[in-house]
């Protein structure tokens, strides 16, 4: 859990086309194991997502699964559920990957600068009526109707996210102004708690 020294297992990559505002079929998806580097995948890893050395052990390194994925990063926005998590691993793996004078041609979304849509943030303001307001993913997405029985994998939890965004766009007729203002406060929010966290751990 920690971005610093642990390892990325797994890539999943949807693609939507979100012009027609409807739960349409995705364009792509794709999944990709990731090598850990020789890490260990401890019991609770593999309690959580099935996942353990078996997968992963032949799985190609992080630049290359970079690599095959990169084209369908540079005329997407980037969406994530619970955004701040997914982005702290994927700049420290391309931080570990490249030397700094290449960021320039990272695709935008990557940026230190780019704002990601985040739909727990989303969720989270829209979705009043949630049982016990636990907002994991597998909470929400159920609540919403949706089957989760394969939580936990990246392919399939990039497609659920994808699903509740779409939803929460068309039942609540989210505005450009009200969307950006949710997700703007939550990318503060998130700030501030890194900050904490970077002086606690001291």
């Amino acid at each position: 859990f920690s971005s610093s020294w642990d390892r990325i297992l797994e890539i999943g990559l949807v693609t939507f086309d979100a012009s027609s505002g409807s739960l349409s079929e995705p364009v792509s998806r794709r999944d990709f194991f990731v090598n850990p580097e020789g890490r260990v995948i401890s019991e609770k890893i593999t309690k959580l997502t099935g996942l353990s050395i078996e997968h992963v052990h032949d799985a190609p390194y992080f630049y290359k699964v970079y690599n095959k994925i990169a084209g369908d990063l540079y005329s997407v926005p980037l969406v994530a559920y619970g955004s701040g998590f997914d982005r702290r691993f994927l700049l420290q793996h391309v931080m570990s990957s490249w030397p700094r004078y290449a960021f320039a041609e990272l695709p935008w979304c990557l940026q230190f600068g780019a704002r990601w849509i985040d739909v727990c943030a989303l969720a989270r303001h829209y979705v009043k009526d949630l049982p016990g307001r636990v907002w994991k993913l597998v909470k929400v997405a159920e609540h919403l109707g949706f089957n989760m029985n394969d939580a936990h994998r990246a392919d399939y939890d990039a497609l659920v996210t994808g699903y509740v965004l779409l939803l929460l766009a068309s039942r609540f007729r989210i505005d450009d102004w009200s969307f950006n203002a949710v997700i703007e406060r939550a990318r503060k929010a998130d700030f501030a708690y890194q900050i904490q966290r970077f002086f606690w751990d001291r």
